[in-house]
């Protein structure tokens, strides 16, 4: 089955999304409790090792 694509239009924004917390949007940029970057980080892996789970099955084809 053949597909044909006439036109792709892709809009992009320099700006980043809306801020959830108030130091943030003041522009101090400060964690918010001691740690945070490393359970930022910790969470990031966690997600990294569901996925890569989700596919490290013998004879998987994609």
């Amino acid at each position: 089955m053949a597909v044909h694509v006439g036109e792709i239009h892709t809009e992009l924004s320099g700006t980043r999304g809306p801020t959830t917390d108030a130091s943030d949007a003041a522009g101090s940029g400060a964690p918010q409790y001691p740690g945070v970057r490393e359970d930022e980080w910790r969470g990031m892996q966690a997600h990294i090792l569901r996925l890569r789970s989700r596919v490290c099955a013998e004879d998987f084809d994609d």
